[in-house]
C-alpha cells in the first residue's frame, strides 16, 4: 500500500492533496493538521494575529503582503475572502467537492475548531477525522492521532466543554484529557497491528509527544507544523528511555495534581524503535509511506526532490506535469458528486450534456474515464444514442486507450449499435 504524506495545506493548497496523490499513485492519505478546516463563516472568528498568519502562509505576491501587514483586521479579512485564501473546503462541505481518495486527517492550530468539531461528528465523503476517541484499522496496521497545538507546560490540564474543542476557535490546542482518551483507544487496538500515530505538532520538537508516541507504541509517527523545506526525521529506541523518563518526571512537576492520571504516561523499557517523519508545508511538498510485507519504507519529497526532478525533466516540463495533476484531479473532485446527480437521473439533459463533455476534456486521467462509464451506464437506459456519441467520442479522443467498458457497459454499446448500422 502507498501512502501520501501531506500537511499544512492551509486552505489555499488543499487541492494539492489530490494532485500529490496522482502523482505518487498513492492508495490513501494521511494529512497532518492546519488543513484548512474552514467555512464562510471561518474569517469572522480569526484574530488579527491569525489573519496575518493566513495572509504569510498564501501564495499572494511579497508586495501585496507586505501592505497586507500594515493593513486593520477588517482590510485583512476582505482581502483573504477577496483571494479565496480560506481554500475549497466550503465547497466539500457542500458536497460540490469530493476526494477521489481516502484521506485520513487531524487538525492543526490554524484549523476552525468549530468546522472540525462538525467534521468529527459528520465527516464528509473520503474523509476521515482523526481524533482521540477512534482509530483506523487497515487490516495489518491501524491509523490514530489528535490534532491541534501542543503546548504542555500551558493549562495542559484545562477543561473543555462537550461539543467542543480546547483554545480559541481558529487557534484550536490540545489538552491532557484528550492524550489519555487517545491513550485509551489505542490500548482497544487489537494486538500485533502496527500503529500509525498522527499529531499536527511533531514528536521531534515537542518531548511530551515523544513521550506519548512511546506509551502508544507506535512504530510511525506523521507529524506537520514545523515548516521545514524538506520535512525532518528522527529515530526514538530503547537508549532514549532516560530522556523519555526525565519527560515523563518534568510533567509530574508541572501538573502534580494530575499524577494519577500521568502515571499511565510512564515508560517501560522495550527493546523497538519509532520513526517519526515531519513532513514540510505542503506547498514544499510531501512524503510517501509504504507498506508492504509487514514493514514501512518512507521517503520525503520536499524542496530539494522537486529542484532534483526540476533538473532531469526540466523546469517547464516538471511544472506543467504538477499542474496537469493539480487540474486532473481538481476537476475530478468537481465531477464525483455530479456523477452521482447523472447517474440517479436527477440533471437536465443540457447539463447532462455539460458535465460529461467537461469529463471528456479530462479523458488522458484514468480515473475520469471510469467516472464517465459510470455515467454512461446510467445514461444508456434512458438514451442509449447520447450515451453512444459520448462513448464514441471517447474512444476517438483516446484513440482506442481509454478505460475498458464493464461487461453491461459494453453488451448495451454493441446492441445500439448493432441495431443502428444496419
Amino acid at each position: 500500500m502507498k501512502i501520501l504524506l501531506v500537511s499544512d495545506t492551509h486552505g489555499e493548497h488543499i487541492e494539492l492533496i489530490s494532485a500529490y496523490a496522482e502523482e505518487m499513485k498513492a492508495d490513501i492519505c494521511i494529512h497532518a493538521g492546519d488543513f484548512g478546516f474552514y467555512d464562510d463563516a471561518s474569517v469572522e472568528a480569526m484574530s488579527y494575529e491569525e489573519l496575518k498568519l493566513l495572509i504569510k502562509h498564501s501564495s499572494l505576491p511579497d508586495e501585496q503582503k507586505s501592505i497586507l501587514r500594515q493593513a486593520t483586521s477588517d482590510e485583512r479579512r476582505k482581502a483573504i475572502v477577496k483571494n479565496h485564501l480560506l481554500g475549497c473546503f466550503p465547497d466539500f462541505l457542500n458536497d460540490k467537492m469530493r476526494f477521489g481518495w481516502p484521506v485520513y486527517a487531524t487538525w492543526g492550530n490554524h484549523d476552525d475548531a468549530n468546522v472540525v468539531q462538525k467534521m468529527i461528528e459528520s465527516p464528509v465523503r473520503n474523509l476521515n477525522m482523526l481524533h482521540e476517541k477512534t482509530f483506523y484499522d487497515l487490516a495489518e496496521f491501524v491509523i490514530l492521532g489528535v490534532g491541534g497545538n501542543c503546548v504542555p507546560h500551558k493549562a495542559f490540564t484545562q477543561h473543555y466543554g462537550r461539543g467542543h474543542l480546547p483554545g480559541a476557535q481558529c487557534r484550536p490546542t490540545s489538552v491532557l484529557s484528550q492524550y489519555l482518551a487517545l491513550l485509551k483507544t489505542a490500548r482497544s487496538i487489537p494486538a500485533g497491528k502496527h500503529i500509525v500515530l498522527v499529531t499536527h505538532v511533531s514528536p521531534i520538537v515537542e518531548p511530551f509527544l515523544e513521550l506519548l508516541a512511546w506509551v502508544i507504541g507506535a512504530e510511525i509517527t506523521v507529524s506537520g507544523h514545523m515548516g521545514r523545506p524538506d520535512g525532518e526525521t528522527m529515530t526514538t529506541d530503547s537508549a532514549r528511555i532516560p530522556i523519555l523518563r526525565q519527560t515523563y518526571e518534568q510533567m509530574l512537576e508541572l501538573y502534580p495534581d494530575a499524577e494519577k492520571d500521568l502515571k499511565l504516561f510512564y515508560p517501560e523499557f522495550d527493546d523497538r524503535m519509532i520513526r517519526h517523519i515531519n513532513l514540510p508545508d505542503a506547498a514544499d511538498g510531501y512524503g510517501v509511506l509504504e507498506y508492504a510485507d509487514g514493514r514501512f519504507i518512507y521517503e520525503m519529497r520536499g524542496v530539494t526532490y522537486s529542484t532534483q526532478k526540476e533538473l532531469k525533466m526540466g523546469k517547464d516540463m516538471f511544472r506543467f506535469a504538477r499542474a496537469t495533476y493539480s487540474f486532473a484531479t481538481g476537476e475530478y473532485s468537481r465531477m464525483l458528486p455530479v456523477a452521482d446527480k447523472i447517474i440517479a437521473g436527477e440533471l437536465s439533459n443540457d447539463d447532462e450534456a455539460y458535465y460529461t463533455e467537461r469529463m471528456l476534456y479530462c479523458l488522458g486521467y484514468g480515473k475520469m474515464s471510469e467516472l464517465l462509464h459510470k455515467c454512461c451506464e446510467s445514461i444508456i437506459k434512458r438514451d442509449p444514442r447520447f450515451a453512444v456519441v459520448l462513448l464514441d467520442e471517447e474512444h476517438e479522443m483516446m484513440e482506442g486507450t481509454e478505460a475498458p467498458y464493464s461487461e453491461e457497459l459494453r453488451h448495451e454499446y454493441d446492441l445500439y449499435k448493432e441495431k443502428h448500422t444496419k
